[in-house]
Parts: structure tokens; C-alpha cells; sequence
């Protein structure tokens, strides 16, 4: 792991790499155990076992096909929603450098034309929290058997969405422009968010960690975070996964 010559927009910390890891997330768990500034980043071209949220699920992607990434914070303010924060921000890099519409899947996924391009993971612990985030660039295929179909930069511009050229990947320019994204959607995060959410108004089903699956139209997302169903009563709902019921459309 080195340092490199970019600094990382946020409180003009460091930037590590490392051509291939394990996962950045534990990365950046071992950088604060030295002691580095919040807004330290830690990027990769390549996890061996990155992770999703849900366990058992893994984050796949060849050498140099995609930006991953662990942003280190300390102490911030509403740990919990740093990760829409994140997740507006790619929403906005992806229309404002790539020309790609894209939306938010609650609690932590970006789609674009329902297909999924971009996760993240949030871990808090000992006053930091870990921002883990994997965005697909250069695939131009995927395995089958997703639970969520995905796609890439690549893909997407390559069928016409987006402006042609758009894909090619500078990943230290990548990584600038969504840290400074990031750092412009603090504000107005829960704005950008409603905008953006994947099957506001329709009618969902919401897995809950514990209980029954609740059915109601997705109303939209709290400022805390939690997913608003109408069920008959209005639920919040602090985790989850959210999918289409019978008849709605993507």
C-alpha cells in the first residue's frame, strides 16, 4: 500500500492504493488503527473477497474493470445517512460526466435502466464509519444469477445511453470527481434521493430482517434514512429489501 500523489477532496486527506487487496473496507480499518485524518481514502483495482451488505453476497469484478473504494470518516454528522450522500453522488456523477439517468434501489444500490452499476457498504465503529463502494466501469459482461441484474459504464454507453466516449476510465480522476460529488450532495442529499428512488409511488414488498414482508406503494425515504411503506399506515422501516410485486414495472 502507498500513498499516491492525489489527495482525496474531503479535508485534503490522503489517497492509498493498492493494486489488489482483500478488501479495502479492512484496509481502511488498519489505516485508522495508524492514525489518518477523516477523509483518508484507500482505492484498489482489484478485491479479492470485497462484500456486499448482505452477507454471504460478494462484489465481483476483474483487475481494472471497476472503482473500489473505502472512504474513511470520522465522527460525522448523521452517520446513518452518509451512505445516500454516497449514493446521490454517483447519481450525479453518472449524469453529469456520464449522461446515464440513474436511480436509487433503498437502502444502498444505484441502478441505471433497473440493471444495478454501483453498491455500497457502511460500517461504524469506534466513532469512524467506513464507506465501502464498488462502481462498475469496464465489464462488458456479468456472470448470470444475480439477484439484481447489473451492468457498467461500458455497457450502457456502448447500447446508445450515455454520451459515446464517456467510459473510458481514469480511475484517479473517477475517484476525485465522485469525492467532490460527494462533498456537493452533503447538503441537499435527501432532495436528490426522493428524485432519484427507485419505485417511489409504485407498489413493493420489503423483506425485513425480522417479521413478516410488508406490501404497501413505496411513499419515499425519511431524512433519517428509513424507507417509508403505505401499507394502510405509514411504516419506517430502518433495514430491508425492497422488490416488485406482482404487476408493478421497473
Amino acid at each position: 500500500m502507498w500513498e499516491t500523489p492525489i489527495r482525496s477532496p474531503l479535508a485534503d486527506a490522503p489517497v492509498y492504493y493498492l493494486e489488489q487487496t482483500d478488501s479495502t473496507m479492512d484496509d481502511a480499518r488498519r489505516l485508522v488503527q495508524r492514525g489518518v485524518p477523516s477523509g483518508t481514502v484507500v482505492v484498489t483495482d482489484y478485491q479479492r473477497t470485497g462484500r456486499g451488505r448482505r452477507g454471504g453476497r460478494s462484489w465481483h469484478s476483474a483487475p481494472g474493470e471497476s472503482l473500489l473504494f473505502t472512504l474513511m470518516l470520522h465522527r460525522p454528522a448523521a452517520p446513518v445517512t452518509r451512505s445516500f450522500v454516497m449514493a446521490a453522488a454517483i447519481c450525479r456523477l453518472l449524469e453529469r460526466d456520464v449522461g446515464l439517468i440513474a436511480e436509487v434501489k433503498w437502502p444502498n444500490d444505484v441502478l441505471v435502466a433497473g440493471r444495478k452499476i454501483s453498491g455500497i457498504l457502511a460500517d461504524h465503529e469506534n466513532e469512524w464509519l467506513y464507506l465501502g463502494v464498488g462502481l462498475n466501469v469496464r465489464q462488458t459482461a456479468f456472470p448470470e444469477g444475480f439477484a439484481v441484474p447489473a451492468t457498467s459504464i461500458a455497457i450502457e454507453t456502448a447500447s446508445g445511453r450515455g454520451r459515446p466516449g464517456a467510459g473510458r476510465y481514469d480511475r484517479d480522476r473517477l475517484l476525485v470527481r465522485l469525492l467532490s460529488s460527494y462533498l456537493e450532495c452533503e447538503a441537499d442529499w435527501h432532495r436528490r434521493i426522493l428524485q432519484r428512488l427507485w419505485m417511489r409511488g409504485a407498489e413493493v414488498s420489503v423483506s425485513v430482517p425480522y417479521g413478516t414482508p410488508i406490501t404497501g406503494r413505496l411513499v419515499g425515504v425519511a431524512e433519517d434514512g428509513c424507507l417509508l411503506i403505505d401499507a394502510g399506515e405509514v411504516h419506517r422501516l430502518a433495514a430491508g429489501e425492497v422488490s416488485l410485486t406482482r404487476g408493478s414495472h421497473a
